[in-house]
């Protein structure tokens, strides 16, 4: 029985209405006859029931918000959570070493990039800070890279391959370089000739912020998806020296990320040669958050097919499909789309599912999917070509 359980939340909304009356009447009961002592006692035991009403409603409130978005499915992986500096995906959270000083802005004035604050374990590579201006977008935004293991020092990446690596709404691009610790996941990978040295790319996803632009332009509004699709990408294969985009590029990315990887992988197939989304969707998510975004797609069907990565694939495939699509029944958020998205590509070559058992939609999820998912993706970008 987890923390999602239907009879641990009514457990929880019981405790809230009971033991505040059974603590008053207790205290009541054990002060009969005690004068103005009695009247002490009366008033601690209102203030000691309010007190723990509040609580334990809060903490039912907590546990059917849990149950909601699927954060913690099991009991293991709320325990799990207490050791981790960002378990959630969905709220914001401050970014974790990522306000630059002007010492590192003039670094990056001089030299073009800055080393981030909060590297990885020594041996794990290096992660540079950079500042990019989209010229087709009109986005200045930071863009976090990870140079691997032997790479550290080298002036820049030179014919290594790249993953395209996208957080979700409102986790800063620092946070996925830090709470994702994709450096200890991939080097490891990287040491043991699993998966070739390859460089990740982080740029931001949520460059309108509070906004949540969807990996979508708006028409006079923030060009996100030009911002992921051509700016970045320009800027990498010129400033970094990577490979040539196609089939040695992919992209990753969990909830919103993952939207925006699967899109760009079924509609920049010439760039990104495979892709794969963590407890993501395929649709825009529409709500409050994404302004005119639902009248836009409205207006404009051509656009709201564009946006729809099961359409793309059924009506403008890649030469190759390599998307791998993970989720898990313990996940609220995406587990129900992510079945709607196979039923609809139902038959088409080259998509992966993988399924993990009680998942929540957190980081430490995605950690743990992240080996795997490095492998489907650098498969065979280590042939040159």
């Amino acid at each position: 029985m987890g923390p999602t359980s239907r009879l641990v939340i009514a457990a929880a909304i019981g405790l809230a209405l009971a033991v505040p009356l059974v603590v008053a009447v207790l205290v009541y009961r054990r002060s009969a006859g005690r004068g103005t002592g009695r009247r002490v006692a009366v008033s601690a035991g209102v203030a000691v029931s309010i007190v723990l009403s509040q609580v334990l409603a809060i903490g039912g409130l907590v546990l059917v918000v849990n149950r909601d978005f699927g954060f913690f499915p099991t009991w293991s992986s709320l325990a799990a959570a207490s050791e981790d500096d960002n378990p959630f995906a969905a709220v914001a959270q401050p970014a974790s070493g990522g306000a630059m000083t002007t010492d590192e802005l003039k670094q990056i004035r001089v030299r073009g990039w800055a080393p981030r604050k909060v590297q990885p374990p020594k041996g794990d590579g290096l992660y540079r800070d950079y500042v990019v201006s989209g010229v087709q977008s009109g986005t200045t935004a930071k863009v976090v890279v990870w140079m691997p293991p032997g790479h550290e020092h080298a002036a820049n990446a030179k014919g290594l391959p790249v993953v395209f690596v996208l957080g979700g709404a409102y986790g800063p691009v620092d946070n996925v370089a830090t709470s994702l610790q994709f450096a200890q996941k991939a080097a490891p990978l990287i040491r043991s000739k699993q998966i070739p040295p390859c460089v990740a790319v982080m740029p931001e996803v949520n460059i309108k912020l509070p906004q949540d632009t969807e990996c979508t332009d708006y028409p006079g509004g923030p060009q996100a998806y030009t911002w992921l699709a051509r700016d970045v990408p320009a800027w990498a294969q010129h400033t970094l020296g990577v490979v040539q985009p196609g089939p040695r590029w992919s992209v990753l990315g969990w909830s919103l990320g993952g939207y925006c990887a699967a899109k760009l992988h079924a509609a920049e197939p010439q760039t990104f040669g495979s892709g794969a989304s963590l407890q993501g969707y395929f649709a825009p998510s529409v709500d409050g958050s994404t302004g005119t975004l639902a009248s836009v797609l409205q207006r404009d069907p051509a656009l709201l097919q564009r946006s729809d990565v099961a359409w793309l694939l059924r009506n403008r495939p890649p030469a190759r499909t390599r998307l791998l699509a993970m989720s898990s029944p313990a996940d609220a958020q995406s587990w129900q789309l992510t079945q709607q998205f196979f039923g609809a590509t139902k038959g088409l070559p080259g998509i992966t599912p993988m399924v993990v058992d009680n998942a929540g939609h957190t980081y430490t999820s995605w950690r743990e999917a992240l080996p795997r998912t490095l492998t489907f993706l650098l498969k065979d970008a280590g042939a040159k070509g």
